[in-house]
């Protein structure tokens, strides 16, 4: 490498993950752009953006010797090896509210399954059973709100989803005479 860097743009594309789910901040000096280089850097940061949701920072900064390099830089998830729900985010609806569609996952929600009578389980069109995420509540949605949520629907469809992460242990939640069963989102400031 004419940088004489351990790290170049090549390298850097392939650690970009690992920054992403180590906990913590995590910072990596690579060698800075040439007459050669390509958008590796630019291209492996924001992939990883897109399927973590952690953003990174990569700023030009001065190397050994005065070299052009750039720091990569970004806040990691603290991902854990641990049982985690798998399910696929399937798309928003607006009807009872602004709501994120959701697979379900038979092995992780069967113990909650349990607590609930048969007809508690919510179905979504078709008659298959559904999991979702209400970002808007109907009560928050009045009629012009309903109706600009409905009109911005296609350009909502288009934002970047966050990788999602719920808390192993559900919640039960009962009210006149039917009960709902939650898991908490981890992160969801986020």
């Amino acid at each position: 490498m004419a940088s004489w860097r351990a790290v170049d743009e090549h390298l850097m594309d392939q650690l970009g993950i690992y920054m992403a789910l180590a906990e913590g901040r995590s910072s990596i000096v690579c060698n800075g752009p040439t007459s050669i280089s390509s958008l590796h850097l630019e291209t492996a940061a924001a992939l990883v953006s897109q399927i973590t949701g952690v953003q990174f920072d990569l700023s030009p900064c001065t190397g050994a010797n005065g070299a052009c390099c750039i720091r990569v830089t970004c806040e990691g998830l603290g991902w854990q090896n641990a049982e985690r729900w798998c399910g696929n985010i399937l798309g928003l609806e607006v009807g009872k509210g602004l709501v994120l569609q959701l697979s379900h996952d038979e092995a992780w929600e069967q113990s909650c399954l349990s607590c609930l009578p048969g007809d508690g389980v919510v179905k979504g069109n078709g008659g298959v059973r559904s999991r979702h995420i209400t970002l808007i509540p109907m009560k928050s949605l009045n009629g012009d709100s309903r109706k600009m949520c409905k009109d911005c629907l296609p350009e909502l469809t288009q934002l970047p989803l966050l990788a999602l992460d719920f808390h192993p242990d559900f919640g039960l939640a009962k009210r006149d005479g039917c009960s709902s069963v939650f898991f908490a989102l981890r992160g969801q400031r986020r």
